[in-house]
């Protein structure tokens, strides 16, 4: 028997402030683009064009994002019947990899202005544009991880932590325009050129790293052990025993399935009573949106209601005796 709660799947479209979100997000980017290949332009910086160029990979990275996030929360159809929200791992992959080929490239410019000596100009108008591009983008980085988190939402989160990043980026070109400005030290505008394009290389290789990790479903080692904390705890005063558990994160839902032995002279409404206390114990514990999926079965002579063979009960005893081991 197979017992299935769909309390996870009700929450389908994006939240009213979630697409607030993403929108500001979105109209940010366009405005803030401007205003450094403005500086840029203006002043010839190495530094100001790291950042112009990253500014260009962020606003089509919003650009997926705001798409991912309409069709992540769309529900299961033929085509999808787990539902769409992979697309934000997806959505973060590639935004990470935009920021690692804008890194590349940024390091060759720098890396060309150091050997050629070139002097930036207009240092003042470059500072005053960077100063606003920043102070902007830290308060919307910040707004974007605070709702993200709110909502449990990957995709608000990676491009709120991008927008920080951006801001970060902004305040050292900044403070790279001053110093040149007040000192004459025009080496110092490709050397933080090289930085900031370092800088973003390995923001972008961290972040296709999580991407990949959530399409490979990698586990959770402390939502493992809580889970298993939480069945063994549940089983002492059930007569009862696991196994099989496994779990994975799919975008904003968390999937839990487990086979559950009970004793075979409980009436099949009673099994079913104890599995759903035991299924809202563990939705008490994620507390966010999940599915947890049960699978009843009689613990005496247990071995013997399986077939010689069967694939999965083979790919569950590899997982047990893995983490035995």
């Amino acid at each position: 028997m197979t017992n299935l709660n769909h309390r996870g799947l009700l929450a389908t479209t994006p939240s009213p402030a979630e697409r607030r979100a993403i929108q500001a997000s979105l109209a940010a980017s366009v405005l803030l683009s401007l205003l450094k290949w403005t500086a840029f332009v203006v002043t010839g910086s190495v530094a100001v064009l790291s950042d112009a160029v990253e500014s260009v990979v962020h606003l089509a990275a919003v650009a997926f994002a705001a798409w991912s996030l309409a069709l992540a929360r769309k529900p299961p159809d033929r085509e999808h019947l787990y539902g769409h929200d992979k697309i934000t791992f997806f959505s973060a992959g590639v935004e990470g990899s935009l920021i690692v080929v804008a890194g590349l490239g940024v390091l060759y410019t720098a890396a060309e202005h150091l050997l050629s000596g070139y002097t930036p100009s207009m240092l003042h108008v470059g500072a005053a544009l960077c100063g606003v591009v920043a102070a902007v983008n830290s308060i919307l980085g910040t707004t974007l991880i605070r709702v993200g988190r709110r909502h449990d939402n990957l995709v608000l989160i990676a491009n709120g932590k991008h927008v920080l990043s951006d801001a970060l980026t902004s305040g050292g070109v900044l403070a790279t325009l001053v110093v040149v400005s007040l000192t004459g030290w025009s080496i110092l505008d490709p050397v933080v050129g090289l930085l900031i394009a370092t800088l973003l290389v390995c923001s972008g290789v961290a972040l296709v790293r999580r991407a990949t990790s959530g399409l490979m479903d990698e586990s959770d080692p402390e939502l493992d052990r809580r889970l298993r904390q939480l069945l063994d705890h549940w089983v002492r005063g059930h007569q009862a025993s696991y196994h099989g558990l496994r779990h994975r994160r799919s975008g904003h839902l968390v999937w839990v399935d487990v086979h559950v032995l009970l004793p075979g002279a409980l009436s099949l409404e009673e099994a079913h009573r104890r599995v759903t206390e035991l299924e809202e114990q563990i939705y008490r514990l994620i507390d966010g949106p999940a599915i947890v999926l049960t699978h009843l079965e009689p613990i005496e002579a247990h071995d013997g209601h399986h077939p010689t063979g069967d694939p999965a009960r083979g790919h569950l005893g590899q997982i047990e005796q893995r983490r035995a081991d």
